[in-house]
């Protein structure tokens, strides 16, 4: 099921999360370990795939705003209006 509050689709066997674009874009590198850390931690916490991979995205996409490893790691406020930006 797909509507503008939940852009993302999880059939059976199957997840998809769309591409939350980034602000601004300054260095990849280490976007990937923000998903992954984000993600695993979101559902650590108790949010549900679909929540976790939703703000995963999110995180790395504000990431790629940073310079080099370091990057950029928001805040969890700053994620979800990021988030938001897409969702609305």
């Amino acid at each position: 099921r797909k509507g503008p509050k939940d852009p993302a689709s999880f059939a059976a066997g199957t997840a998809h999360q769309p591409v939350i674009p980034a602000l601004d874009v300054i260095d990849q590198t280490g976007a990937g370990d923000v998903f992954a850390g984000t993600l695993t931690a979101r559902l650590a916490l108790g949010d549900d795939l679909r929540e976790a991979a939703a703000l995963a995205a999110a995180a790395a996409s504000l990431s790629v705003g940073g310079r080099g490893g370091t990057g950029l790691i928001a805040p969890l406020a700053e994620i979800r209006r990021h988030r938001e930006r897409v969702t609305t």
